[in-house]
């Protein structure tokens, strides 16, 4: 129930207990009418509030060069990191990172001007199961204590059709460097009121080699290739690119 909506109830609640103490039982009746029709009142109003609220923020575009040029910086709470790998080839077992960070420098008119970085904590690595999350911590795995981020950095950024981009950078891992290639999606874009700046939402995926960044531990009983995805959205600082 929203805000509003329990601050009515509780409000006309109370004022109907004091009534009835005061008046009788005979006033009970009454009492909960009142509460109904206050309660009704709410949920009418209500949703109209809201769809105002958010108007302004549709329809979404999806129109890459629309979208406004400037520095944007990863909205925290709707960025995640997913990790996939085949394990004994019973299953492809799934974990995730909690915590990153990033921006995006973003030039729609040249998606090739364009460039992204971000940087993810080592140990926020998360399998569901606190003891496995330390393990993994250890030197044959992420090396967290010694590595305690993973960073990327794009060098380059080209169109391959409709909404997708092949994005081109620099992966650091546990001290090592490597390049990668992801597949992107543009998802687009829009005015977002709670964050006061206009976003932009992409998906990216990618298949890693773990062996490549020294991490060759139990394989091929754990598969050597990691599939990775990220779901993220930058919001525009305000901040124009030169």
């Amino acid at each position: 129930m929203h805000t509003l909506t329990r601050w009515v109830a509780g409000w006309a609640s109370g004022w109907a207990s004091r009534w009835v103490t005061t008046s009788g039982a005979r006033f009970v009746a009454t009492a909960r009418l009142l509460l109904l029709l206050l309660l009704l009142i709410a949920s009418l109003t209500l949703p109209a509030a809201i769809e105002s609220t958010y108007a302004a923020e549709l329809p979404l575009s999806k129109v890459f060069s629309d979208q406004p040029a400037g520095e944007y910086t990863l909205d925290r709470a709707h960025a995640s990191v997913v990790w996939r790998v085949a394990h004994m080839g019973l299953s492809r077992y799934t974990a995730r990172f909690d915590k990153m960070d990033g921006k995006l420098d973003f030039r729609p008119g040249s998606a090739a001007s364009s460039s992204v970085e971000f940087t993810i904590e080592t140990p926020s690595v998360n399998t569901g199961l606190a003891p496995f999350n330390r393990q993994l911590m250890d030197a044959d795995w992420f090396d967290g204590v010694k590595h305690p981020t993973i960073r990327f950095r794009s060098t380059k950024m080209d169109a391959t059709g409709g909404n997708m981009y092949r994005l081109t950078g620099d992966l650091t891992l546990r001290g090592t460097t490597k390049p990668v290639v992801w597949n992107v999606t543009f998802n687009g874009g829009l005015y977002n009121s709670l964050m006061q700046g206009h976003a932009v939402g992409f998906s990216a995926r990618t298949t890693l080699k773990r062996s490549e960044w020294g991490m060759t531990k139990l394989v091929p009983m754990v598969a050597d290739e990691v599939e990775v995805e990220v779901e993220v959205e930058f919001v525009n600082q305000n901040k124009p690119v030169g």
